[in-house]
């Protein structure tokens, strides 16, 4: 007669596997563990008790993608003194990424006889995480690229994204990437620092909220005292560097090689200032330069 818990594995949409390292026998399968590594072919035979476990794994072995390291991966698991609960991902040929969970069998008496494996297809979970990280980088990519000084931050105050405008802005150091509490430290260190500023009214910050998620948007901004100032005071501190190079006669790789970034950066900070300053040319960006007296 078929006990509840049996049942229960029977019709699990997890896979499960048990067998007497002992012997080799296999003590239980489940359905799905048949269906998992099309083995059906062999499901007959594995309730008859003809098969041991080590006749499963040449068929097993068609279906992964690394043969060799999914061999050794049992070395550790035939340890018997190991017995910490072991989890590991395997990929399948077929594109799956099934999650393998075992842990040790003991009797009462604590002597150690066999394995409890456990199988869980987890395809879609990776490729939905790939797909969220994709998605970041395209954002995150293209916020860069915009001269609009943004900041991605959680409703509890914890900073997952500043473009390079903000840390311009901010006076923060560009390179390297940084975890998100270096980044939520440096950013709020140097708000306290703006305190000042933001109290005077020269730095504005613009948060909003994404409806239906988390996220908060930080615009910052600086104001400007005069409108003789207006122009000056939008471009940012590595467009000024640009504007100063670019006086003294050099070209984009030239200058690119002083402040250590691609000719095309520099490019694209001209870009920018020819649209903040209304100008179609390097000359008419220098006659601006020597009109706003920067």
């Amino acid at each position: 007669m078929e006990t509840e818990p049996t049942r229960w594995f029977s019709s699990s949409p997890l896979a499960f596997f048990v067998v007497d390292n002992r012997t080799d026998d296999i003590l239980f399968y489940n359905e799905e563990f048949c269906k998992m590594w099309r083995l059906e072919h062999l499901e007959e035979a594995m309730r008859r008790g003809e098969l041991k476990n080590k006749d499963l794994l040449p068929h097993c072995l068609t279906q992964v993608r690394h043969a060799t390291k999914y061999i050794e991966s049992f070395k550790q698991m035939q340890d018997e003194q190991n017995q910490a609960i072991l989890s590991d991902e395997i990929e399948f040929i077929d594109g799956r990424i099934i999650r393998r969970t075992s842990t040790q069998i003991r009797n009462p008496f604590n002597d150690y006889y066999g394995r409890f494996y456990l199988f869980e297809d987890i395809t879609v979970l990776r490729r939905t995480e790939r797909e969220i990280v994709q998605q970041k980088d395209i954002l995150y990519f293209t916020l860069n690229l915009i001269p609009q000084a943004v900041i991605l931050a959680q409703l509890n105050g914890q900073v997952q994204f500043a473009n390079d405008a903000a840390l311009e802005l901010l006076g923060l150091n560009r390179g390297g990437r940084r975890n998100y509490e270096q980044l939520t430290y440096l950013i709020y260190q140097s708000l306290h620092n703006s305190g000042q500023m933001i109290r005077e009214g020269k730095l504005k910050l613009q948060i909003n909220t994404v409806p239906g998620s988390t996220q908060l948007v930080i615009f910052l901004s600086k104001t400007v005292e005069g409108p003789e100032n207006a122009q000056r005071d939008i471009l940012t501190r590595r467009e000024i560097e640009v504007l100063e190079l670019l006086r003294t006669g050099l070209n984009n790789k030239e200058i690119a090689n002083i402040m250590g970034v691609s000719p095309n950066t520099v490019k694209r900070h001209l870009g920018n200032m020819y649209t903040k300053l209304g100008v179609s040319s390097r000359t008419e960006l220098l006659a601006k330069y020597y009109q706003l007296n920067f």
